[in-house]
């Protein structure tokens, strides 16, 4: 599957013991009908750049297509890092913006 967040960005996942762990958050905005929506991918495993987009390829073989415009938080997946960043036994990290994102 391929998805294209209407807004996304980068977390790190580091749970002692294990390597670090980089996964996207997506977000859709919902009309007035259908609320906001988000995913949160299985874990970035190659990235590759193109001029004004990412694609960020999972463990689970889904690829997210990410705008470069669209990176940051908004509302739409602003409750899930809020919890993701509480969770107990990991540090989760909203990493910031980035020139490139391919390493």
């Amino acid at each position: 599957m391929e998805y294209t967040p209407d807004t996304w960005v980068k977390v790190k996942i580091e749970v002692e013991g294990k390597p670090d762990l980089f996964k996207i958050v997506g977000g859709w905005s919902g009309g007035y009908a259908d609320g906001d929506n988000w995913r949160v991918n299985s874990g970035v495993v190659k990235t590759e750049e193109f001029d004004d987009y990412y694609l960020f390829h999972g463990h689970s073989g889904s690829v997210y297509k990410c705008y470069k415009q669209s990176e940051g938080v908004r509302y739409s997946i602003s409750g899930v890092l809020a919890s993701m960043t509480k969770s107990k036994g990991a540090k989760v990290t909203v990493m910031g913006r980035k020139k490139s994102w391919t390493y």
